[in-house]
């Protein structure tokens, strides 16, 4: 391994500490995008929506056919009736697909409204990684992290340890003061 100068090691662990601590701040989202979706699930209400209709559209393209569904959905908030739109992109045979959208319509479909604004809605809610995507992107990239910084730090101390020197990192400890011990002497 190449001997790198002192200055680049100090240079790497700095990165890995950086590393580090961008790998908190990425578990840190992860957990508030967690705890969003887990708030979703709990507050918003469950109900059912009715497939009324689908619009597929394919795309030739060079490499693949894109079929492209919009579903149409209709579902009741309380005594309101809402339509909203589901677009599902596929690739590969579309006639076929396209059959199989047919086929759903008139089926329901699980979603979740917002009681408060009950247009906003989101289907293919639960316990799936549609659902978490964003947690578990932020979780893998947290690990990441965590591994470029663990190896930035190892690289400059395997560095140090061929040149002969010793990697001296900035550890602050408090400082320590005197105590004065009182001394209590016994008379004879």
């Amino acid at each position: 391994m190449k001997k790198l100068g002192s200055g680049f090691n100090r240079l790497l662990t700095a990165q890995g500490r950086i590393l580090y601590k961008l790998s908190l701040v990425a578990l840190a989202l992860a957990l508030v995008a967690f705890l969003y979706q887990e708030f979703i699930l709990n507050t918003w209400t469950h109900t059912e929506a009715t497939i009324s209709g689908a619009t597929t559209s394919y795309a030739l393209d060079t490499a693949a056919t894109t079929c492209t569904a919009d579903f149409h959905l209709s579902y009741k908030a309380g005594e309101k009736e809402f339509v909203a739109t589901d677009r599902v992109h596929g690739a590969g045979d579309c006639s076929a697909w396209g059959k199989d959208i047919q086929a759903r319509v008139g089926g329901t479909e699980p979603l979740l409204f917002n009681p408060v604004d009950p247009s906003v809605i989101t289907l293919h809610a639960g316990y799936n990684s549609d659902f978490f995507f964003l947690p578990l992107l932020l979780v893998s990239l947290t690990g990441g992290l965590v591994v470029l910084g663990f190896f930035c730090i190892r690289a400059a101390e395997w560095s140090d340890m061929e040149q002969g020197t010793e990697m001296r990192l900035s550890v602050r400890t408090p400082l320590r003061t005197a105590r004065t011990i009182p001394v209590v002497r016994r008379r004879a």
